[in-house]
């Protein structure tokens, strides 16, 4: 099969997970990022794929008025005759529950 890369550019403000903590932001910038966010998720399931571990760590911080979704390392096409995405063995999802 055919490889596929990803390059995404350089973000000096790191992770929304080490981001927040070093910041006091009020319930409208984090209501930003969490729009940015679903935005991001919706417009990947529009292209058909699943990221599989979406977590704060994989969300980065370009300045204080915009996040980008990160590490598509467990992205998974969604395929064309399904509406889903099935996990079919217990290593192949970050998390289980």
């Amino acid at each position: 099969g055919q490889i596929v890369q990803l390059i995404m550019e350089y973000l000096p403000l790191g992770s929304l997970r080490d981001y927040l903590p070093k910041q006091n932001l009020g319930l409208g910038q984090l209501m930003l990022f969490a729009q940015q966010i679903c935005q991001g998720m919706f417009y990947l399931q529009s292209q058909r794929y699943v990221h599989r571990d979406l977590a704060a760590r994989n969300v980065l911080v370009e300045n204080e008025n915009l996040v980008k979704i990160g590490d598509f390392g467990l992205a998974k096409a969604i395929p064309e005759h399904q509406d889903y995405y099935r996990v079919k063995d217990d290593g192949d999802s970050p998390v289980f529950w």
